[in-house]
């Protein structure tokens, strides 16, 4: 049964990423994290520009996290074959993404946004 309806998502979306806030990452790393995975959540990725790393959570399989860097190629874990080289995707979309020493920017609102 699809999620998508005429009106958006039903229930809880498959795959999120979220960027660290540079003034309140907590609430990623712990808040937002219990909430996802008690909501049904099967992926959480929290991509963090300070640190040039991504952090996955595998919720469906309730394995461990793993800690990626930027130039590394990063596995989807509900999607087996697929991987994402954060610092490729950055440099291919230059006109979309920029890396900035605050954080990440994004057309519309500087230093805010998702993916």
């Amino acid at each position: 049964r699809s999620k998508l309806t005429d009106l958006g998502c039903n229930g809880a979306p498959d795959w999120l990423i979220e960027v660290t806030s540079p003034s309140n990452p907590q609430n990623d790393y712990g808040i937002k994290l219990f909430k996802y995975r008690t909501a049904g959540v099967r992926e959480y990725w929290i991509v963090n520009p300070q640190k040039k790393s991504v952090m996955v959570y595998d919720l469906e399989n309730e394995k461990k996290s793993n800690q990626y860097t930027f130039e590394e190629d990063v596995p989807v874990c509900i999607y087996g074959d697929l991987h994402i080289c954060i610092s490729s995707l950055l440099c291919r979309f230059p006109d979309r993404f920029s890396v900035i020493n605050v954080g990440m920017s994004f057309p519309g609102n500087p230093g805010k946004g998702a993916f």
